[in-house]
């Protein structure tokens, strides 16, 4: 036999919110917010660097949430940077550029982006590039290989009339496939899916091996010479930045790469400029 009984509800332990609900809140809230977030998908990475990705948007295009009018930013701006102001206005983004400069002195290496990391409150971030530069500390950005290029091996013509946002992209994804066609000495892709599949974990490989990159001298007559390692797109000006930043170079000067006697181009790559392994480069400081 059953028995079945009806219970008031003041039986119950707590029918309704308690008066400490606020204070449970507020302590569940900071446990929370205490715990280190896990980015699974980011593209860290200077402005200036070929290896980010192969990713761009139509002049005019930018996302919503990218364009200087999204408030957001400015919130972004003023919680990792300490910006003054309250929008993106040219003279006021020349403020933010200035100190992001400045920040960067202050964190050589590995040191800028973790501590961007760490403002964040972030214990790691996945970084998906292409390659990965020697500015991040694989310890806390794993990488994850860009291999958008490697999807459209074909006649992307149809593709890139689809929109403007293709007529950017499909060519950015070309020219980067042909890199890696380059790097590896292929002329031509593989006909079989099979041989295609082995293509792309050669160069998955070898990216990981850093292949392509050489390590250069940088020798000036004011300072101690410099070590760095450098890949085929590198270009001058990020070698020159990178010396500048390091040796401490005085605003106003500008550390000026001199190979085989001649003063090189910012704008040059280290292919186009011709090192090889172990060159030694003259830094003159003017």
């Amino acid at each position: 036999m059953f028995c079945l009984y009806t219970l008031p509800a003041w039986t119950q332990a707590r029918p309704y919110p308690g008066p400490d609900l606020p204070q449970l809140y507020q302590h569940y809230l900071d446990v929370v917010n205490n715990i280190p977030a896990f980015d699974h998908h980011a593209h860290p990475g200077f402005a200036d660097d070929p290896d980010v990705d192969a990713m761009a948007a139509p002049p005019g295009s930018a996302a919503l949430r990218e364009r200087d009018t999204n408030p957001e930013l400015v919130a972004a701006a003023k919680a990792l940077w300490g910006y003054p102001y309250a929008d993106f206005s040219p003279e006021h983004a020349k403020w933010l550029v200035q100190k992001k400069a400045e920040i960067k002195k202050q964190y050589p290496g590995t040191a800028y982006f973790n501590m961007l990391l760490d403002k964040m409150h972030f214990d790691r971030g996945v970084a998906n590039r292409a390659m990965m530069p020697d500015y991040l500390d694989p310890k806390r950005f794993p990488w994850v290989f860009f291999a958008d290029s490697f999807l459209w091996p074909f006649d992307n013509t149809k593709e890139r009339s689809r929109n403007v946002d293709q007529q950017v992209y499909m060519p950015l994804q070309e020219k980067m496939l042909k890199r890696w066609m380059q790097q590896e000495k292929v002329s031509a892709l593989p006909s079989s899916f099979g041989d295609y599949l082995k293509f792309v974990s050669q160069v998955l490989e070898d990216n990981q091996k850093n292949k392509g990159a050489i390590v250069i001298r940088l020798v000036s007559k004011d300072r101690e010479p410099m070590q760095l390692r450098v890949r085929p797109h590198t270009t001058v000006g990020k070698i020159m930045r990178g010396f500048a930043a390091t040796k401490k170079v005085e605003d106003g000067k500008t550390p000026w790469l001199i190979f085989d006697g001649e003063r090189l181009e910012p704008e040059q790559t280290v292919e186009e400029a011709g090192f090889e392994d172990e060159d030694e480069v003259e830094v003159s400081i003017r």
